[in-house]
């Protein structure tokens, strides 16, 4: 692999986009991304209205879960102003 060799495939976990519906306030879709390595509670808040959405991660997928003990503490992430329209994103 390149000059660097292997090092920041190691060093740096795989990413990817991750895509919410903050169905509860303002209906509007934002995104974020979450590494493979994200494990326990995290506050997802909204960009558009700043509602927190209570998830748990697991190996950097959302799972159906709300915030559990079990967990630890929370982690806030913020998310990110979608560049797609919300009325297009409803018609994919």
């Amino acid at each position: 692999m390149g000059e660097f060799g292997d090092y920041f495939v190691k060093r740096i976990p795989a990413r990817r986009l991750e895509q919410f519906h903050c169905g509860t306030q303002c209906g509007k879709y934002f995104d974020t991304y979450l590494r493979r390595n994200m494990y326990g509670n995290y506050t997802i808040v909204c960009p558009n209205c700043g509602h927190n959405h209570f998830r748990v991660i697991k190996d950097g997928v959302v799972s159906d879960e709300r915030h559990d003990e079990k967990h630890g503490a929370a982690v806030k992430i913020m998310g990110l102003v979608s560049t797609v329209k919300d009325k297009m994103r409803k018609e994919i």
